[in-house]
């Protein structure tokens, strides 16, 4: 079986894997299904997005700019960015893929 990369993942094959992890009812799976909900569902301020970057907010804003960072609506502030793009990243810092 080949091994996608969480951002490669259509919306259905990560909530299908949000899904199999709930499935596997303990704290650690369920942490881990909340965390992938709230990506798939969730968006950061650029503050938020920065602090999690551990950037300066207003490099989020050039890269925003520069669209190296996504945002929900292009042109409209402040601005709404969404988790989805940062799941590898999310998933690192919880140890659940290698860097």
């Amino acid at each position: 079986m080949k091994v996608k990369k969480v951002i490669e993942m259509s919306e259905k094959e990560l909530s299908d894997f949000a899904q199999n992890i709930a499935d596997n009812l303990n704290t650690k799976n369920i942490a881990i299904a909340l965390q992938i909900n709230e990506a798939l569902n969730g968006c950061f301020t650029v503050n938020e997005c920065a602090e999690f970057l551990k950037i300066k907010p207003q490099t989020v804003r050039d890269r925003i700019q520069n669209n190296v960072i996504s945002v929900a609506l292009k042109g409209v502030t402040p601005y709404s960015i969404p988790k989805i793009q940062f799941m590898d990243q999310i998933l690192q810092n919880m140890n659940l893929i290698n860097k």
